[in-house]
């Protein structure tokens, strides 16, 4: 079945007497016909924003990448893990104390202070530990007041060698100066100027007069 629709805008006329049909009147389309055409085959632009044309505040947030996230554990696992190590050395340094062992107690000491100045226990321990040990190795020195002299250099032993302040203590020995003496003028700390002035009488470098 054929379309019947006539192509061009008119209305139709009635037959003149002479039996001719006149020409269809053509009348123009009720709008601007040229305008729509355009509207219609035009980019989509133009016909406002898509869903893709958002503004980019309006985005959702990406989720956080995997290495942000496991940055975020870690973080939060540091703490734990450091008061765990802390508290595993003030035990140690507890049990070194209440064993004797001073030297031990004074070496977790120094370790738990270099990483917090503040820690009042381990500074008591540690000013206990020091007098204590100075006060045995004073005593295994004999009394203070004796002249020690020089005997022979020591030799290295092992990993033990002539160091500087071994040296330097070395050369306060003059055969003249007391133990004592040499306590005061050599600048080092008490119990570090006893523990090498012992170690030098037990590997038999010094002696006395």
């Amino acid at each position: 079945m054929t379309d019947q629709r006539p192509s061009k805008f008119y209305s139709p006329t009635p037959r003149s007497g002479s039996g001719k049909e006149e020409e269809p009147i053509t009348l123009p389309p009720p709008f601007d016909i040229e305008a729509f055409a355009r509207e219609a085959t035009g980019p989509a632009s133009d016909h406002g924003p898509g869903p893709a044309a958002r503004p980019s505040s309006l985005k959702e947030p990406e989720p956080d990448s995997a290495s942000a996230l496991l940055r975020t554990i870690q973080a939060s696992a540091e703490p734990t893990n450091a008061q765990q190590t802390s508290d595993k050395r003030i035990a140690a340094m507890r049990e070194c104390f209440s064993f004797g062992d001073y030297a031990g107690a004074l070496t977790m000491a120094d370790v738990i202070l270099a990483a917090q100045p503040d820690n009042l226990l381990a500074r008591d321990i540690r000013a206990k530990c020091r007098t204590t040990l100075e006060d045995v190795y004073a005593l295994r020195l004999g009394p203070l007041d004796r002249i020690p002299s020089i005997v022979t250099l020591p030799k290295k032993t092992g990993n033990r060698a002539i160091d500087n302040r071994t040296g330097f203590l070395l050369s306060l020995i003059d055969g003249a100066a007391t133990f004592e003496a040499i306590l005061d003028v050599c600048g080092m700390p008490r119990l570090d100027a006893l523990r090498i002035l012992d170690d030098l009488v037990q590997r038999g470098a010094v002696a006395f007069e």
